[in-house]
């Protein structure tokens, strides 16, 4: 997107926010939150094993929001910090904000971010279009599945390419 973003960067055990103002990055955290911390604040409040819980942020027949609203406002409330540092530090207002990483639940995350920030956020998903391995490709066949573990190896891997 052109113009200043946030983006979130969500692995297991933390979440990384990155802002830009067009492409250049210009801040940089860490917020100890993680998709293992809904994972496991899901299972705790519902009394089911971690292992259902991304069933339960991809299903539509229970609302986790109230179990996960919880873990997600410190975080969320750290990207409005940023936002608000952008804005009023580098006359850099933030009108994108994207997350990535997320095996499930991206609507929830999407729902609670507007009502806190009046802002949508996009969830971003590098590896949409590509498709499935086929048979002398080095695409893995479950790609959605382990996307969030090669988030990190792709941007480097654009990265080096864009240098060329």
């Amino acid at each position: 997107a052109s113009g200043n973003a946030i983006a979130l960067f969500v692995f297991a055990e933390y979440t990384a926010l990155a802002a830009f103002q067009e492409t250049k990055l210009v801040l940089y955290r860490e917020h100890p939150i993680g998709s293992r911390h809904l994972r496991d604040a899901i299972g705790a409040q519902m009394g089911i094993d971690v292992s259902l819980a991304d069933s339960v942020l991809d299903d539509t027949l229970i609302d986790p929001t109230p179990i996960i609203e919880p873990v997600l406002r410190p975080l969320f409330r750290q990207v409005e910090i940023s936002s608000d540092y952008l804005l009023r530090r580098r006359n850099c207002p933030v009108k994108h904000f994207f997350v990535c990483g997320l095996n499930a639940g991206a609507r929830y995350w999407s729902a609670i971010f507007t009502r806190m920030m009046s802002q949508p956020l996009t969830p971003c998903r590098p590896f949409d279009g590509i498709e499935p391995a086929v048979t002398g490709t080095h695409v893995p066949k479950d790609l959605t599945t382990v996307a969030p573990l090669l988030m990190a190896a792709a941007g480097a891997a654009r990265a080096v390419l864009e240098d060329v």
